[in-house]
């Protein structure tokens, strides 16, 4: 049974989570479907961007309980793979469709900006199943909508749908959900069709900005920009300390 489809479109690969009687939970079948999806998206030199989406009527509801709600389960390959969306050398864009709970929220949060059916829900339950969140959000959450918010989501379930969602910063837009996957399609032809090395270059520099200060992201952007104009291949001479953003993109060599 196939629980991960992939569909190629001049340069653009769209991963829809398909376990829709699951809600898209993450079972070890899906989990290595997308490690090994990431793997291919990484390495295929024709791929410039993605597009992760799920089969209605969810996004992903997180961790399959039924699968891993034994003590003993091992779930550190979940946690590998959700950190390495934010690893990948290409931008992925989440169209998310319904809701995205806890390990499906941290799944939407790795990818590079979100786009927002109105039917999407965006919520985190750790605490109230009293567990720890271990694959990024304590890290990303309040770097996407602010640590009060955050705080709000994690601790006492706030819940924020599409719209609240754009007012908070954690998606760019919400659409109607006939148009969330034409929306999302679009957004990756445009980055499709962009040189894929200056892409990669400014992303990296974003990503360098985060959470430094101003005149550190000022050098990063300088040293970013001497680099390019110095011809493929360049090497970065990024400002000490040495960082990467967020914790996710690799800088260019």
């Amino acid at each position: 049974m196939v629980v991960l489809r992939a569909d190629r479109d001049n340069g653009v690969l769209v991963l829809t989570l398909d376990r829709p009687s699951a809600r898209n939970a993450l079972d070890p079948e899906l989990t290595d479907a997308l490690a090994d999806a990431f793997g291919q998206f990484a390495r295929d030199p024709d791929l410039v961007v993605g597009v992760l989406t799920g089969s209605d009527p969810a996004f992903c509801a997180g961790l399959d309980m039924h699968a891993y709600g034994d003590a003993t389960a091992d779930r550190s390959k979940v946690s590998a793979v959700l950190r390495a969306v934010g690893e990948l050398p290409k931008p992925l864009i989440a169209a998310v469709n319904g809701p995205a709970v806890t390990g499906g929220l941290e799944l939407a949060l790795a990818c590079d900006w979100i786009v927002a059916s109105e039917r999407a829900v965006f919520a985190d339950t750790h605490s109230r199943i009293g567990a720890f969140p271990g694959s990024g959000l304590s890290a990303r959450l309040p770097d996407a909508v602010g640590v009060r918010m955050a705080k709000a989501i994690s601790l006492a379930g706030y819940r924020l749908d599409a719209a609240g969602a754009v007012r908070a910063g954690l998606a760019v837009s919400a659409v109607p959900h006939d148009d969330l996957l034409p929306t999302a399609l679009q957004m990756a032809r445009d980055v499709a069709d962009r040189n894929p090395a200056l892409v990669q270059a400014i992303r990296s520099t974003y990503d360098a900005s985060v959470g430094v200060p101003t005149t550190t992201a000022l050098a990063a952007e300088e040293a970013a920009r001497a680099a390019w104009r110095s011809g493929p291949g360049a090497a970065i001479n990024w400002p000490e300390p040495p960082r990467q953003g967020r914790g996710d993109h690799a800088r260019p060599a």
